[in-house]
């Protein structure tokens, strides 16, 4: 039973030790956390205040630091607001460049209408080439009765 005892206190007081040292780790990864973000942001040196004792400039300190954050922050949703926007624009592209692709996809569809679109063009065609036809059956009726009018008049003067 003595051993019993032991053990289960031993995992006991181990439990408590994990438990004290879990926030002392979360602390420290968050201030390691906090430092490094300061670092990214180029505010280390304005938000340091490690070894100052004088509340002044602790204080002075601590305005500056705050306004360089306030600053980035502003920064920083200026920017989201500009990459939502970008986003909208994209998705909006992306969907209209799938539908085109989905429309070209479908072969039968763009069969269909090359057809479609071949017979209006020749229909087109047969008629500009009636027209054209007619125009020069017409110029040759003229130049046909102008000759037939200068031989008329050529005979009267001999």
């Amino acid at each position: 039973m003595n051993s019993r005892w032991l053990c289960m206190r031993t995992f006991v007081l181990s439990l408590i030790s994990v438990g004290v040292q879990w926030p002392a780790h979360a602390m420290y990864s968050r201030a390691q956390k906090v430092a490094e973000a300061f670092q990214d942001l180029g505010i280390e040196v304005d938000c340091n205040i490690n070894g100052e004792t004088d509340p002044t400039k602790i204080r002075a300190k601590l305005q500056q630091c705050t306004s360089e954050i306030v600053e980035h922050v502003a920064t920083t949703e200026t920017k989201r607001a500009e990459s939502q926007q970008k986003n909208a624009a994209y998705m909006n592209l992306k969907t209209t460049v799938s539908d085109i692709v989905k429309n070209l996809e479908n072969s039968k569809a763009m069969s269909v209408a090359l057809k479609e679109d071949k017979e209006k063009v020749l229909a087109f065609l047969h008629e500009q080439a009636k027209k054209t036809e007619a125009a020069i059956n017409n110029l040759h009726a003229a130049e046909i009765a102008s000759e037939g009018q200068e031989d008329e008049g050529n005979e009267g003067i001999s």
